[in-house]
C-alpha cells in the first residue's frame, strides 16, 4: 500500500473559508496529527506520532486571546497503532488494539476545568439565600429554562429584586438566558455546576470518593 507524504500548511497559509468567517490554529508543532476529539468541556484531544514510532494524545485547554491553545500537555503516551479516540461516559475508547479506561484523576482532569477564581465567584454567588433558591430551581426546572416573571412568581420575589440576583448568578457564570418573544427565559448552566463538584471534589478520599 502507498501512503502519501505527510505535508503541513506553509506558514501564514490556511483553509479557504467564506468572506463572514476566519481560521484560526489552536496549536501548531504536532508530528504528524491525524484525529481531534472535541471534550464536552470545552478541551480538544489530537492524535498523533510520539516521534519515536508510537503515537500520543496531547490535550489542549482553554483560549488565549489570539484564539490559540492556553495549555498544551500529554494526555497519554505510547499508544499503538490507534485508529481514532472517543470519550464514551468514563471511557476514553482508542479503536485500535488497546482501550483504554480513565481512572478517576484523568476523568476530573477532564471534567474539572473550573480554575480557583471561578470556583471562589460561583460559591460566592450562591452563598445567598435567595441566589441559592433561584439556582436550585432553575436546576428543577432543566435545560428548557424558566421565564424571569415565573421565577419572581415561584418565589415570591420583586422584578427589580430578581433581576439583580439573575444577574450575579450570569456573572459567575452559573446562569444562562435567551430571549424568546418579548420574555427573557433563564436556564442553569449545568457544565458550571458540574466543573465545580469535581473542583471540590477532585482528590477526594485519597483518590477513592
Amino acid at each position: 500500500m502507498k501512503v502519501l507524504p505527510a505535508r503541513g500548511w506553509n506558514s501564514g497559509e490556511t483553509p479557504t473559508v467564506p468572506v463572514s468567517m476566519q481560521v484560526q490554529a489552536l496549536a501548531t508543532g504536532f508530528l504528524h496529527p491525524r484525529i481531534v476529539c472535541p471534550l464536552p468541556n470545552g478541551d480538544v484531544l489530537v492524535m498523533g506520532s510520539d516521534g519515536s514510532g508510537g503515537q500520543r494524545i496531547s490535550l489542549l485547554r482553554g483560549l488565549n486571546g489570539d484564539g490559540s491553545a492556553k495549555t498544551r500537555t500529554i494526555f497519554i503516551d505510547h499508544l499503538h497503532a490507534p485508529h481514532g479516540v472517543v470519550l464514551a461516559g468514563c471511557d476514553l475508547c482508542t479503536v485500535g488494539r488497546e482501550p483504554w479506561s480513565l481512572d478517576r484523576a484523568l476523568l476530573f482532569h477532564i471534567y474539572g476545568t473550573m480554575d480557583k477564581p471561578d470556583a471562589i465567584a460561583a460559591l460566592a454567588a450562591l452563598a445567598q439565600d435567595t441566589r441559592l433558591d433561584v439556582f436550585r430551581l432553575l436546576i428543577q426546572a432543566g435545560a428548557v429554562g424558566m421565564p424571569a416573571g415565573q421565577i419572581g412568581e415561584h418565589l415570591g420575589l420583586p422584578s427589580a429584586t430578581l433581576s439583580f440576583h439573575l444577574n450575579q448568578l450570569r456573572h459567575a457564570g452559573l446562569v444562562t438566558f435567551r430571549r424568546e418573544s418579548r420574555s427573557l427565559i433563564y436556564a442553569a448552566e449545568y457544565e458550571a455546576m458540574n466543573s465545580l463538584l469535581a473542583y471540590l471534589t477532585a482528590n477526594c478520599c485519597q483518590g477513592d470518593p
